[in-house]
């Protein structure tokens, strides 16, 4: 049986981080997730054109569940530079963050997946309308879980498991 969180800990809605410069990313996106939810709580979409941008909104919000975040913006490295900043200055290791990029060889996946915590990486030109969406439930079932493992009370060390002679 899993410890799933009091509803009080879990946020109304589900709030997802867009970061990206292309203003029709932005804008094919909030079409697709439009009337997504999850487990009875609607996705809210926040969007960011910039990494600098996607700093702001995350001082704002606390409880960004997933980000979706291009690789190259204003610089080819703003999006790792962004991941590193949510995991090392935030410390934020429950939110789910998944990497698109249009452009591979500046942060070939090879490279990035291993090396820095993320939660997903895809080719924007292999996003559908579908994938794009089973990639949001799945980040947010994710974050769930995170957050459900880290509230859950430890377990007890299992007992010393006791054998009688006619065991033997």
């Amino acid at each position: 049986m899993t410890a799933d969180p009091a509803p009080e800990t879990l946020p109304a809605r589900w709030k997802v981080l867009l970061v990206d410069d292309e203003p029709d990313v932005h804008e094919v996106s909030r079409l697709i997730l439009a009337g997504l939810g999850f487990e009875g709580r609607p996705v809210e979409l926040l969007s960011a054109g910039s990494a600098a941008q996607a700093r702001e909104l995350l001082a704002l919000h606390g409880d960004i569940a997933l980000a979706l975040v291009d690789v190259v913006m204003e610089t080819d490295d703003a999006g790792i530079t962004l991941v590193r900043h949510i995991r090392d200055r935030l410390h934020d290791h429950d939110m789910q963050i998944v990497l698109r990029t249009g452009q591979p060889g500046m942060a070939p996946e090879q490279e990035i997946v291993p090396q820095y915590e993320v939660n997903g990486y895809f080719l924007k030109t292999e996003l559908t309308a579908q994938r794009l969406q089973s990639i949001v439930i799945a980040g947010l079932r994710s974050f769930r879980h995170a957050r459900s493992l880290r509230r859950a009370p430890p377990r007890p060390p299992p007992r010393p498991l006791l054998f009688s002679r006619s065991c033997f």
